[in-house]
């Protein structure tokens, strides 16, 4: 039942109602929680996931993630906020994943293509 949850799920499992609950149990260091996110913050950390859920669901959805010919201001922030929040979140759970992530993906080479 648990590999059935949508993404949608997992994110409103971070928010302030169940702070007290689920996610003190997830940053749990007894129960081996995210010992790599020192700072424990659930709200940084729910800002992060629902900028992933709006890439994700942008990215489901088939809508595009670049809206002009020519990269804006408001595109480069976007698109940065997103890199900056995976970046995040994979460094929180797993920080030798995330410098696999990081040194695998071609993301900032296809957006040097656009200036």
């Amino acid at each position: 039942m648990i590999a059935e949850l949508s993404f949608d799920n997992w994110r409103f499992l971070l928010t302030p109602r169940h702070e007290v609950t689920i996610w003190k149990a997830l940053v749990n260091l007894n129960n081996g929680g995210m010992r790599h996110y020192r700072s424990r913050n659930r709200a940084d950390f729910e800002s992060d996931v629902e900028l992933i859920r709006e890439l994700r669901n942008r990215a489901s959805h088939q809508e595009p993630l670049i809206f002009e010919a020519a990269p804006t201001t408001a595109e480069t922030k976007r698109l940065d906020a997103y890199a900056t929040a995976l970046e995040n979140i994979a460094m929180r759970i797993n920080p030798d994943a995330a410098r696999w992530i990081i040194a695998n993906s071609c993301v900032e080479a296809i957006r040097k293509l656009r200036h």
